[in-house]
Parts: structure tokens; sequence; C-alpha cells
């Protein structure tokens, strides 16, 4: 987004996305992240949501972390890589029958909370 000399790239796995970039000078190849696909059960839990339904319609390339002992969907857009951290992100809060209670979407900081109505 900032360089002119690095091109970064998305490889979608069945089992994971990575991340990574490539100098044109030098021709080096960095991974910057290896991301682990959730399963299939909470994909399709959280799919048809609110929150979701935003975040695709925001990036076509994104991953979904699943965080189970805060009961948090995580989105992350993974186009924009910039100081060690993604650029935009979306969380969603889920109670024990996998309702979302809370959404929110991150532009630029984790810090910044946008709420999406549910």
């Amino acid at each position: 987004m900032i360089g002119l000399l690095k091109w970064h790239f998305i490889v979608q796995m069945p089992d994971e996305m990575i991340v990574g970039e490539k100098t044109i000078i030098g021709k080096k190849i960095r991974i910057i992240s290896e991301l682990k696909r959730i399963e299939q059960q909470l994909m399709n839990r959280i799919t048809q949501t609110p929150v979701a339904k935003f975040f695709a319609e925001f990036t076509p390339f994104y991953h979904i972390a699943w965080d189970e002992g805060k009961k948090v969907f995580k989105f992350i857009d993974v186009r924009y890589y910039i100081r060690n951290s993604f650029l935009h992100h979306a969380t969603a809060k889920v109670n024990e029958q996998f309702e979302v209670i809370e959404q929110k979407f991150h532009p630029y900081s984790m810090k910044k909370n946008v709420d999406i109505p549910c």
C-alpha cells in the first residue's frame, strides 16, 4: 500500500491462508502470516450474521478467527498490512447459543469502534 518495491500476495489453501510479500529488488519472499481456517461448523454459524455480510461486502479477501474463551469472532481484512498489523477488522461477540450480542467494525485500528446494528 505504501511501498512501490514490495508486492503483497495471498495464497488461499483448503486449511489455511498465507499472506506474504515479495520485494521487486532482490526478489526476497517473506511470509507475513499463516492463518488457519476455522471449522466449517463455526463458519456456518457466523457467515449469515450482519457483521459477516458487511465485511464480505467491504473486502473480498478476509479471514475469520475464533476466540472460544471470549466467544468472539474476529474478521481480518488481509489486503493491507502496515506496521506489523492488518489494517481493518470487525468483531462479533456471541452468547452460548451463538447469537450475536455485539458487533463492531474497526477501521484502521482495533482501538476504533463503529457499531454495526444487529
